[in-house]
């Protein structure tokens, strides 16, 4: 039930623009923002969007026929689309909506972005290339650098472990979330059993 609490971004695409885009397989890859504290402290290799960006276009030609979806961040200043002239199965698709690439797409790249988890809620196999909590061993593909980003796009196929995706997501639901309590007069009130919550994390 947690995929009904993603909203979709707004998107500006046009169908005549994208039409049958979805009729040919592909993968999806998110970036994040120049300079982002998640890239550059958590990036592990990949501290920059332009590194990451060069080493997906590099490993695009081991895609397994798939085509290669590339979101800029709506924040991102300076767009990287000259990176991808040379490598024709790599498009940048700045105006679609988030959600609906990551639901058609064979599977998502990205280094650490929220996306990630998105996409394990929506159902959709993730690649992480960063330390990203919810890059979970046996839940996601580890893609930390271009062997690993060619290795996992060569494959012919993606999985996700379902058993495993229902227990993290319940785990950070039921245990790690703080549910806030929203009152009609909008003001917020921490409950207290979240209270306790946060002390015993605390504590821990």
């Amino acid at each position: 039930h947690l995929k009904n609490y993603i909203s979709a971004r707004v998107a500006t695409k046009t169908d005549s623009e994208y039409a049958g885009i979805f009729d040919e397989p592909y993968i999806f890859v998110a970036l994040q923002t120049e300079g982002d504290s998640q890239l550059v402290d958590f990036g592990g290799k990949y501290t920059t969007v332009r590194s990451y960006l060069e080493d997906i276009c590099t490993a695009s030609s081991q895609s397994a026929n798939r085509r290669i979806l590339v979101k800029e961040h709506p924040n991102s200043r300076n767009s990287l689309v000259n990176l991808t002239n040379d490598f024709p199965n790599v498009e940048i698709v700045n105006d679609m909506d988030t959600v609906e690439l990551i639901q058609n797409a064979d599977i998502v790249f990205t280094v650490n972005s929220s996306v990630g988890l998105e996409s394990l809620i929506l159902g959709t196999p993730v690649a992480c290339s960063g330390q990203a909590f919810w890059d979970v061993e046996q839940l996601c593909y580890r893609a930390k650098n271009l062997d690993q980003l060619t290795s996992v796009m060569s494959q012919d196929r993606f999985e996700v472990n379902l058993e495993l995706r229902n227990k993290f997501l319940s785990y950070l639901h039921n245990e790690y979330v703080i549910k806030l309590n929203w009152q009609a007069d909008g003001v917020c009130r921490l409950p207290n059993t979240e209270i306790s919550k946060v002390w015993k994390m605390l504590q821990d």
